[in-house]
């Protein structure tokens, strides 16, 4: 398990989750700023990744890394971008597991998304709602940009300093949450979505998959079949 304090860096990964590219370029710069700081106890990995390819590393974030920076917006009626979609249904499975698998790990997400849709911040607030319940701790409140506030560069900055002063005191996975995942009344709101509709078993390995496969194949044969005979 990863361990938070002693002489060695921490490790921590940048992962995005970007329909229109505005969270992946903040994550991107995210990481180039960091990396280029000197004489720090903490080591950045080099590229921000997709939720897509986190996913891929699930069952070795813990071994691999001490701190997950989550960016990531909503898209559509508050699900998970494309390219992050594999990744939040990683979480949502893991919050439900007998053993968190996320257990000794710390987080801090960044929400990205325009509150002229209800359900813009869905996908941050269960990302960071998720982790926790993986075992994972929080290390700095959960900030939101609001495209349709002005000076959102402002607050997103003000998030990153927090974050990364939260990194510099080396804190420890088995403490406190630093902050609850959402403040009543204020960003409490979320549409829940169902293991179906987070994208389980969609794959060609689900049943029901299979047998829709095979009834087009049948319908295939079947027309051979009389295309043939009619010759």
């Amino acid at each position: 398990m990863a361990a938070a304090n002693g002489s060695k860096a921490l490790r921590v990964l940048v992962v995005y989750g970007s329909e229109s590219g505005n969270a992946e370029h903040a994550a991107q710069k995210l990481v180039a700023t960091w990396a280029a700081k000197k004489g720090t106890n903490v080591t950045v990995d080099p590229e921000a990744i997709c939720g897509g390819d986190a996913a891929k590393r699930f069952d070795s974030l813990k071994d691999d890394y001490d701190v997950l920076i989550v960016l990531t917006s909503s898209f559509g009626e508050g699900e998970a971008p494309s390219n992050y979609e594999k990744f939040l249904l990683m979480l949502a499975k893991g919050a439900k597991a007998e053993s968190p698998p996320l257990k000794g790990l710390q987080h801090a997400v960044l929400g990205f998304g325009d509150s002229s849709y209800e359900t813009f911040m869905n996908c941050p607030r269960l990302t960071d709602k998720f982790l926790e319940e993986c075992g994972s701790r929080r290390i700095h409140k959960r900030f939101e940009i609001d495209a349709s506030e002005q000076d959102t560069r402002a607050l997103e900055e003000q998030w990153k300093e927090g974050v990364w002063q939260a990194l510099q005191s080396r804190p420890e996975p088995q403490g406190a949450q630093a902050a609850p995942w959402c403040e009543e009344g204020k960003t409490d709101k979320i549409y829940p979505k169902s293991l179906s509709e987070l994208g389980e078993g969609y794959g060609h390995g689900n049943p029901v998959v299979q047998l829709l496969l095979l009834l087009v194949a049948l319908a295939g044969a079947a027309a051979a079949y009389y295309h043939f005979s009619d010759a």
